[in-house]
């Protein structure tokens, strides 16, 4: 996903686990930066002020080694670009948009309101699966040790345990690897568009995923358009922004068309990656004259789109989930008992 425009080189971060911030707390971040350099406060001082505040160490330490970039000469945008482990590389590209613009602030708050969205709506998806993910923990571990224990007695009960423990260390062995060597796959990079288009398909999560990343194309869109950032590399900018390759890529490809004279409308049809829907608002628009008007309603029915994609997804997770436990439950209980009676069979018939 290759761009002419200029741009910030956000270093490659770590694949190993565990070493990002939370979305509450780089909300809380961004909105605290945010509202210190609405209030006149300076880009340094205002990052040496959120670094003594405590809290997450690696935003602590993040923001003392920003403020050093900062205070060098560097770009703010720079700044972020440099702690790809604590601010993902979608949002420093959509603060480096609105940098051009002299709108920081701006994106910073935006960036916190969906990510506080993204937090509120990932912790209703939690609170749903706590008691199918009891009762699949009851079916999976619990019941297995107690019918090894009747039919088997404490060995059998024991080697089920050994065996369920060894089962859980490779599970969680492989899931590690899997997410670091996806972390470790380069930017942009084939493999990595591969990957991203593979994530659309997913069943359940992929229009979950389609939909948050048109969320952040359309929001950072409209607000470099209405910034005065020319359309084309708008476009292009929050192509860069929308966190999912395939879909940057896609439209990446067709920006150009726009800078030659074509509609926003019709070069984004070329792409083949924004719904019908959202295409005839923002024809609609164009024709009208209002481009900046059709994106803000652009904008607004993907965050819209996403949150009930996410409804969704509470709902349905937690009734899978119960499914899935009754039909592994009365599997292995009519396999226990076959078992069982075979053994008996075999018995009387000697």
């Amino acid at each position: 996903m290759e761009s002419s425009l200029p741009s910030v080189t956000i270093a490659q971060r770590s694949p190993l686990p565990l070493t990002g911030v939370g979305m509450r707390k780089r909300a809380a971040f961004y909105t605290q930066l945010a509202r210190q350099l609405d209030a006149g406060i300076g880009v340094v001082r205002s990052l040496r002020t959120l670094a003594g505040q405590g809290g997450s160490r690696r935003l602590a330490h993040a923001a003392a080694a920003m403020a050093d970039h900062v205070e060098a000469g560097n770009r703010l945008s720079a700044a972020f670009a440099q702690h790809p482990n604590v601010f993902p590389p979608n949002e420093v590209r959509m603060i480096e948009g609105l940098e051009h613009a002299g709108r920081e602030p701006e994106a910073m708050l935006r960036i916190a309101r969906l990510l506080d969205r993204l937090a509120l709506a990932r912790a209703r998806v939690i609170a749903g699966m706590i008691y199918p993910a009891v009762m699949l923990w009851a079916a999976f571990c619990l019941l297995p040790l107690v019918l090894a224990y009747v039919f088997g007695g404490p060995e059998a009960a024991t080697r089920a345990l050994l065996g369920q423990l060894r089962a859980l260390a490779i599970g969680v062995g492989a899931w590690l690897a899997l997410g670091m060597l996806f972390r470790s796959i380069p930017r942009h990079s084939a493999l990595r568009v591969a990957t991203h288009a593979a994530a659309l398909v997913v069943p359940l999560l992929g229009k979950l995923f389609r939909r948050l990343a048109l969320t952040r194309f359309a929001d950072t869109f409209q607000a470099l358009y209405v910034a005065g950032v020319t359309a084309p590399e708008a476009m292009s900018r929050a192509a860069l922004a929308c966190g999912n390759d395939f879909i940057g890529s896609r439209i990446l490809r067709v920006a150009p068309l726009v800078a030659d004279g074509a509609l926003v409308s019709a070069a984004l049809a070329r792409s083949g990656v924004i719904p019908t829907l959202d295409l005839n608002l923002i024809e609609v628009g164009e024709q009208g004259g209002k481009l900046d008007a059709a994106l803000a309603k652009f904008a607004q029915y993907e965050q819209e789109d996403l949150e009930i994609g996410i409804e969704r997804l509470a709902r349905i997770l937690p009734t899978a989930a119960i499914l899935l436990m009754v039909t592994i439950l009365g599997a292995m209980v009519l396999a226990q008992w076959g078992a069982h009676f075979g053994a008996i069979e075999r018995i009387m018939g000697r």
